[in-house]
């Protein structure tokens, strides 16, 4: 008798964990992006790097940084966390006098809360805009950027978000496939000096990308 009850006992709270493990999945598949009627829309600016008071070089030695920043909500309550978020970004340089080229690359972040502003900086390399824009100083206007904020591969918003440049055609993301791709250019924010720099006012990236 007391082994019946031990098994009764251990099915039911196996049977527990099954029924909360399944609600929690659920739950997942009904994140979404808070979207106004005309979208998100990413910032782009220039930023120099930090100086910091060890420097040697002092300014000299600084680059200027293409940063891509976005700001978004979760449409969920603030109990509601996603675990893992992909950011997929496309950019689209347009260098003087020649053809566009291409940054692609995915990215994740992970505990990302419903309910509040969450937000996430990418980097483009000072080397890529003295190479491939002939400048040393970015101009993020020749720029085109497009983001897609991802759960399990699929997209949590409805509306593209997208900065695409003057000149540039509007479904632009949609005609790359055949650019020239510059690889590594585009970087998370610890890989770069501003990884310290708020520090926790950003989402947190998965380890080991």
């Amino acid at each position: 008798m007391f082994n019946l009850k031990k098994s009764a006992a251990i099915y039911f709270f196996l049977s527990l964990i099954f029924v909360s493990s399944f609600c929690q999945a659920q739950r997942k598949t009904r994140f979404s992006i808070k979207e106004s009627g005309s979208g998100l829309r990413p910032k782009l600016e220039s930023r120099r790097a930090p100086e910091f008071k060890d420097s040697k070089r002092g300014m000299s030695a600084l680059g200027y940084w293409g940063v891509i920043d976005l700001e978004f909500e979760l449409d969920n309550r603030k109990d509601e966390w996603l675990d893992e978020l992909e950011v997929y970004c496309l950019v689209l340089a347009m260098p003087r006098g020649s053809g566009g080229v291409v940054l692609e690359q995915t990215f994740r972040y992970m505990d990302v809360r419903g309910g509040e502003k969450n937000n996430l900086n990418l980097f483009i390399t000072p080397n890529f805009f003295r190479r491939h824009m002939d400048s040393n100083k970015p101009d993020m206007s020749r720029l085109s950027v497009y983001l897609e904020l991802r759960m399990n591969g699929s997209p949590l918003h409805r509306n593209p978000i997208v900065n695409t440049a003057t000149g540039v055609p509007r479904d632009w993301f949609q005609k790359v496939g055949n650019a020239k791709k510059i690889p590594n250019a585009l970087l998370l924010k610890s890989k770069t000096p501003f990884a310290d720099l708020d520090y926790d006012y950003y989402l947190y990236e998965v380890p080991g990308q």
